[in-house]
């Protein structure tokens, strides 16, 4: 293949490491306004949509912020451009939260009377499927809060999440109070 025959070629290679580094990008949430659910909210590691929306004016736009109490798995389809948001494609998006109560339980065994505590941590590890990771915490009552925006609907995956060398895996229409065994309470 002559020089000629080169230059004029289409420059797949470089198209494909623009979406590759688009898709790998990432998006990090903000935090969330005082007045709303306090508790912390995860971080997305990676984003399968670029550029990024915003996480907070979406949750408010689909009437989806709600008190940390409102323990459990929602989600709502949407398409960006019918919420006027710029810069951003067109086509159908799921927002994802899910609102926890971490606990651990101070014996082991199965027993009728435990008491339990709640899980404070700066960093716990989540995974719904396989695609979508990020990091979330838990404030000092145990709640916590995972947030994260998909191409797809969430309601059939597992969550999975990991605190230090613990983990746990529940289907995500069963998250809401989560009791783990006592190792977890040491963490």
């Amino acid at each position: 293949m002559g020089l000629n025959e080169m230059t004029h070629q289409r420059p797949y290679g470089l198209i494909f490491l623009y979406l590759i580094t688009t898709v790998l990008g990432g998006c990090a949430t903000s935090e969330k306004a005082a007045d709303r659910v306090e508790v912390p909210t995860s971080v997305p590691v990676a984003e399968s949509q670029a550029p990024s929306l915003d996480l907070d004016l979406v949750e408010r736009t689909l009437h989806m912020d709600r008190s940390k109490a409102a323990l459990g798995f929602e989600e709502q389809k949407f398409d960006p451009c019918e919420l006027n948001l710029q810069k951003v494609a067109c086509g159908p998006r799921f927002l994802v939260t899910l609102n926890f109560q971490l606990q651990c339980r101070d014996i082991d065994g199965t027993v009728e009377n435990y008491r339990v505590e709640p899980i404070h941590a700066d960093q716990i590890n989540w995974s719904l499927g396989r695609t979508l990771k990020g990091v979330s915490s838990t404030d000092h009552e145990g709640y916590g809060q995972i947030r994260v925006l998909a191409s797809a609907s969430s309601a059939r995956l597992k969550l999975r999440l990991t605190l230090n060398n613990d983990f746990l895996i529940v289907n995500v229409n069963e998250v809401k109070r989560i009791v783990t065994p006592p190792q977890w309470c040491a963490k």
